[in-house]
C-alpha cells in the first residue's frame, strides 16, 4: 500500500522546486562575449579593443586583429572579466576600451589554456556582419559571471 501525498504537501514541494529554479535563473552562471577577428582595428597601435553595449547585441564584444596572439587574447578575456567585477555582467552604458601595446620591460602573463582554441575556432570561422563592428570572422564563447552578490548585475 503505498502512502498518498495531500494536496498542500504536493504543491509546497512544487513551490520550492519552482523557486529554486527561479533562483537558479536569476543567477546567471556564465555570460555571453563574442570574439570578431578583423584585418585592422580603429586604432592601429592597438592589439583589441572591447565593446560594451547594452542597446546592441552581441552586448559584450571583443575585436582583434587577424595577426592576434593566444597572450593577447587572453589579455583582452582577462581585461573583460577585470571590466565585468567593476561594472557587471551586464553593460548599463555604451563604453569601448583600447589597449595600448605592452612596452618591451612589460611582464607578459601566462596565455589561459583554451585560448589557443578558440583562436582557431576563430580562423576557420565564416566571415558574418557584426552590428556596430563590421564584417569579420566571429565566435561567441561563455565567460565566468562576475557580478558579485548584491553587487552590479
Amino acid at each position: 500500500m503505498r502512502p498518498k501525498l495531500s494536496t498542500s504537501v504536493l504543491a509546497c514541494m512544487l513551490m520550492m522546486f519552482i523557486g529554486a529554479l527561479g533562483a537558479q535563473q536569476g543567477t546567471p552562471r556564465r555570460v555571453p562575449v563574442t570574439i570578431v577577428m578583423m584585418d585592422r582595428l580603429s586604432q592601429a597601435d592597438a592589439p583589441f579593443v572591447i565593446q560594451r553595449r547594452p542597446d546592441l547585441t552581441p552586448r559584450d564584444v571583443i575585436v582583434v586583429r587577424t595577426d592576434a596572439t593566444a597572450d593577447q587574447l587572453s589579455d583582452a578575456v582577462r581585461s573583460l572579466l577585470t571590466i565585468r567585477q567593476v561594472s557587471g555582467d551586464t553593460a548599463e552604458t555604451q563604453s569601448t576600451m583600447r589597449m595600448r601595446r605592452h612596452s618591451s620591460g612589460a611582464r607578459n602573463r601566462r596565455a589561459l589554456p583554451w585560448v589557443q582554441r578558440v583562436l582557431a575556432d576563430l580562423r576557420l570561422a565564416a566571415e558574418k556582419d557584426v552590428l556596430g563592428i563590421g564584417r569579420g570572422r566571429a565566435v561567441e564563447i561563455w565567460l565566468p559571471a562576475q557580478a558579485r552578490r548584491g553587487g552590479p548585475r
